[in-house]
């Protein structure tokens, strides 16, 4: 009796534009938390204690009202709340307000993690790839890679032209074709259906 063999999944697709967009926002979300510390640090000279940038990640103008407090606990006698204190100093918290309004509309493929004091954003590729879930949808895979093969070959080897377009119309969009790649794909639609 033969054994039944194991299911394995393959790659479908990999949204290569999507995973480059969400990198890409990493890193402004990154510089905008960058800039608020910076912005924070200009204000005081912050020597006995850091930018906490976990709480500056939830709330910028929260944990600056809290370093304020702080940075003022033994001038202020008067026992000003940290908005009175912004006032009489005249610092121009709208500014921090604007970076934090910034920082919130930034959507990065994963969350900000903190290592320490350091923060990260990891956009992981799994996020971006679709896998194959049947033996049927692996079978369009192998099938549709070997047809992409034997157009290229055609090219290559007999310097056969084929015409994209009139490939996607024989295949029913089952191969189509990249014009900014100038690469032949398998339709992600076609192989989940």
């Amino acid at each position: 009796m033969a054994g039944k063999k194991k299911f394995t999944p393959m790659l479908i697709h990999f949204d290569k534009a999507g995973f480059e967009r969400a990198e890409e926002q990493a890193k402004e979300k990154l510089e905008v938390l960058d800039e608020a510390a910076v912005w924070v640090n200009k204000q005081f000279d912050l020597k006995d204690s850091k930018v906490n940038m976990r709480k500056l990640h939830c709330d910028m103008v929260g944990h600056f009202k809290d370093i304020v407090l702080h940075f003022f606990r033994d001038k202020n006698q008067l026992g000003l709340s940290a908005i009175k204190l912004i006032e009489v100093k005249e610092i121009p918290l709208l500014e921090l307000l604007n970076i934090q309004t910034k920082y919130e509309k930034l959507s990065a493929g994963s969350e900000v993690a903190f290592d320490g004091n350091v923060p990260t954003v990891q956009v992981l590729k799994k996020d971006f790839q679709t896998w194959s879930t049947s033996e049927r949808q692996n079978q369009k895979i192998v099938l549709g890679n070997q047809m992409i093969k034997s157009i290229k070959d055609l090219k290559a080897s007999l310097d056969i032209q084929c015409y994209p377009r009139e490939i996607t119309l024989a295949t029913k969009g089952f191969i189509n074709y990249n014009i900014y790649t100038n690469e032949y794909f398998i339709s992600k639609e076609q192989i989940l259906s």
